[in-house]
């Protein structure tokens, strides 16, 4: 009984991202068995201008307590683990709000990427 609970939370959960991140100027959508198929991997796919990003959906009562008292009013943490590349974490509203404003004023999508990130887009 667990396993069906938690498999309903996270496809709500899914569901709910997708819709919050499906913008005029972007598209986000489910992937077809949240991530089960090789073809789909992970849980949303993400299309803005040519840039295709994969998402991953998680849902936890204290996900990253940690990163929240790091981050604290700023609007987004950057972090870097030994020997892998750096990570930001920040609000999805802001997130959304940092698209929009990038797609307003015309940013090119992946131009300033470093040369080992270009052929993921």
């Amino acid at each position: 009984m667990l396993a069906r609970s938690a498999k309903a939370k996270g496809t709500k959960f899914e569901k709910r991202m997708a819709e919050e991140l499906d913008r005029g100027f972007m598209e986000c959508r489910r992937q077809p068995g949240s991530g089960i198929y090789q073809d789909f991997p992970h849980d949303l796919q993400l299309k803005l201008g040519e840039l295709r990003l994969i998402g991953e959906c998680k849902k936890h009562k204290n996900i990253w307590k940690t990163g929240e008292r790091w981050m604290g009013a700023a609007d987004f943490l950057v972090t870097e683990a030994n020997a892998s590349d750096p990570r930001i974490y920040m609000d999805l509203y802001r997130f959304i709000e940092l698209i929009e404003e990038a797609w307003a004023v015309g940013v090119s999508t992946g131009s300033a990427l470093p040369d080992k990130h270009k052929d993921k887009k």
